[in-house]
């Protein structure tokens, strides 16, 4: 696991939190230029170089605020994500009888990217931990697995599949709308995927789709499994990861009941994406 502890660097940790006086409504306009120390910039650049070598970094002792993930992401040079009716950031709970909701479900995710039909996806997905599982640190945990290491376990175990997966393109569907998504593209020389196995069309695959019988949204999950960290994240903890290079979920999550059966509580969690 790739870690930063922001406490370690008190002039960022510092500046961060003066920014929460900040207007960010609108966080695009804001110019973190003149703002923060040159220590505090040095630290951002090498919390920057941490991510773009390793394409995951968890970073400790963030906080809870909502701003403290948004000046986080500003920082690193991030142009914010605008996710339509969800705003810049948006704030969910795990709730007991979601089903139509995957993020807030207590069911465990798939390993996916985010915007995974769009050609323009944002490249990074930052989550930030504001209260944690019930049944913290075993319910909840965050998986990541990068696609060079899912790529080379999957080649070693199946060499049928090397090249053959290049010009695969997978057929999603949402709702009444189809498209066909790309699996694998190169950028800058490294293998990046577009992915989303719970939204793929299996009516639509065809033989092109099957290895040894089985699909290939199947075998990427698999594989994805064999090769991921494993980690959790604390209250006031924020993962960044890149959302080309690497794929990403959650485990199952729990919830407690207070009282009655709407009086509960559960995991908490901010999310926004951005690029460079």
């Amino acid at each position: 696991m790739v870690e930063f502890f922001l406490h370690q660097h008190e002039e960022l940790f510092r500046e961060l939190r003066l920014c929460f006086s900040i207007d960010v409504t609108h966080p695009n306009n804001f110019s973190e230029d003149g703002f923060f120390s040159a220590g505090a910039i040095n630290s951002a650049f090498l919390l920057k170089n941490i991510l773009l070598e390793k394409n995951y970094v968890v970073v400790r002792d963030v906080g809870t605020e909502d701003k403290a993930g948004l000046m986080l992401a500003k920082i690193l040079g991030g142009n914010i994500f605008h996710q339509g009716d969800l705003g810049y950031l948006y704030g969910f709970k795990n709730h007991p009888f979601e089903r139509s909701i995957l993020s807030s479900s207590l069911a465990a995710g798939a390993f996916h990217t985010d915007f995974w039909a769009r050609s323009s996806a944002p490249d990074y997905v930052l989550l930030q931990c504001v209260e944690p599982d019930p049944r913290h640190p075993y319910y909840s945990r965050n998986q990541v697995a990068l696609v060079s290491d899912l790529l080379d376990k999957m080649y070693s175990v199946m060499p049928e599949m090397v090249g053959a997966l290049d010009g695969i393109e997978l057929p999603y569907a949402v709702g009444d709308k189809t498209a066909k998504v790309k699996l694998i593209d190169y950028i800058d020389k490294k293998p990046a995927m577009r992915f989303h196995p719970l939204y793929v069309a299996d009516n639509l695959l065809d033989e092109s789709h099957f290895f040894g019988g089985v699909p290939v949204h199947s075998l990427v999950s698999i594989f994805a499994q064999d090769v991921a960290e494993d980690f959790v994240l604390n209250s006031g903890d924020v993962l960044v990861v890149s959302n080309k290079y690497c794929l990403h979920r959650r485990g199952e999550a729990t919830i407690k009941f207070n009282g009655g059966v709407s009086d509960w509580c559960g995991r908490k969690l901010n999310t926004l994406r951005f690029s460079f």
